[in-house]
C-alpha cells in the first residue's frame, strides 16, 4: 500500500531540488564527521528512491569516503559515475584526488588529475595532488605541477607552497627549496610564520 501511495505523489521538480539539497548538507555534515558509512547510505537511498544522484551528490559522497580514509569506495563511487554516461569533472575528481592523497595513493592521485582537462584544473586539484607526492617524497613530481600552476592564470597559495618546499626538504633539495621560500616572501602569501621559520631552519 505504501509503494502505491508514494507511485501516485506528483512530481514536483521544485520539492525534488529542495531534497536533493537536503540530502547533499546530510551527506556533507556525515562526512565532515568522518562518518563515511552514514554518507553512502545518504546517497545509496538516494539511488534506490530513482531520483537521479546527479554530480553534486556523487562529489559530496566521494568526498565524504575520503574523509572517512575510504580511497577505494571514492575511486568505485568515480567509476559508477563513469559507467553511468556522465562525464565526471573537476568537482568530482577534486573530491576522488583528496581521497587519494589522504589514502596515501600518490600514483592514482596523479591518474586522476592527469584525466582533467587542463582548463578544469584548479588550485585545489594541484594542491591535492603535490601533496599526495609530497607524502612520498616525489619532488620532482611536486615541482613539475607547481611549474604548470604557475604558468596559468591560477595564483598558488602558501599550501600548495608548503608541500612543495616539503617535498623538496624530504629529497634534500635544498636549493629548490629555498628558492621557493623565496617565492612565498617575495609573493607576500603570508605564510604561518613558525611554519616559516620551521622551513627556513631545515633548508639551511
Amino acid at each position: 500500500m505504501l509503494a502505491t501511495t508514494r507511485a501516485t505523489l506528483p512530481t514536483r521538480p521544485s520539492r525534488t531540488r529542495e531534497h536533493r539539497r537536503d540530502v547533499q548538507a546530510a551527506i556533507a555534515e556525515s562526512g565532515k564527521a568522518k562518518q563515511w558509512i552514514a554518507a553512502l547510505k545518504l546517497f545509496r537511498d538516494v539511488q534506490a528512491s530513482g531520483m537521479e544522484a546527479g554530480l553534486v551528490l556523487y562529489a559530496s559522497a566521494i568526498a565524504a569516503c575520503g574523509k572517512g580514509m575510504q580511497w577505494q569506495r571514492a575511486l568505485s563511487l568515480l567509476v559508477e559515475l563513469r559507467a553511468a554516461t556522465v562525464r565526471p569533472n573537476v568537482f568530482t575528481h577534486s573530491p576522488g584526488i583528496s581521497a587519494c592523497d589522504r589514502g596515501g595513493q600518490w600514483q592514482r592521485a596523479l591518474s586522476l588529475f592527469g584525466e582533467l582537462q587542463t582548463s578544469e584544473r584548479n588550485v585545489v586539484c594541484y594542491t591535492s595532488v603535490i601533496s599526495a607526492c609530497e607524502k612520498h617524497g616525489q619532488w620532482q613530481c611536486a615541482l613539475s605541477l607547481l611549474g604548470k600552476l604557475c604558468s596559468k592564470t591560477l595564483q598558488p597559495d602558501v599550501i600548495v607552497y608548503s608541500a612543495a618546499i616539503s617535498a623538496c626538504a624530504k629529497g634534500e633539495q635544498w636549493q629548490d627549496a629555498l628558492a621557493l621560500l623565496r617565492e612565498v616572501r617575495e609573493a607576500r602569501l603570508e605564510p604561518n610564520v613558525l611554519r616559516l621559520q620551521c622551513w627556513s631552519q631545515r633548508v639551511r
